[in-house]
């Protein structure tokens, strides 16, 4: 769906002329600076399955400060000139789905990297837990 957006950014606003479709792609591809709040990087804890108020709270916080800095962009001041203002609300929520989506994928992509960590771990325990019961049947 992400790229779909991306590949069809030009017929989606092929209504208005090339420069200005130029303009708002570059605009598209804009995303707003947000500072990132770390996470604790020990996670030998944490059960991926299970759950994870403070991960989840650092999510809602960090999607928050990226619709409020999407606002920022969105403003009417960052439109460029000459452009009918029905098209500028157009290519915002565009561009407001594209964010999302790639809010999403970054946040599938971080569960996922939790999730194979977990197992690596469960896997390296399991691993030495066969070596010791090996040397004590041996």
């Amino acid at each position: 769906e992400d790229k779909v957006l991306d590949r069809s950014f030009k017929k989606e606003f092929s209504e208005i002329p090339s420069h200005q479709v130029d303009t708002l792609y570059k605009l598209f591809k804009r995303r707003p600076r947000i500072h990132k709040q770390k996470m604790h990087s020990d996670t030998a804890g944490i059960v991926p399955f299970g759950e994870r108020p403070e991960s989840g709270k650092l999510n809602k916080d960090a999607f928050a400060q990226l619709m409020k800095a999407m606002d920022d962009l969105d403003n009417i001041n960052n439109m460029p000139e000459g452009l009918d203002p029905s098209v500028w609300d157009h290519f915002c929520v565009t561009r407001r789905v594209k964010v999302e989506n790639e809010h999403k994928v970054k946040q599938k992509a971080a569960g996922l990297m939790e999730m194979i960590t977990f197992l690596r771990r469960r896997t390296e325990d399991d691993e030495k837990l066969q070596q010791e019961i090996e040397k004590v049947l041996h």
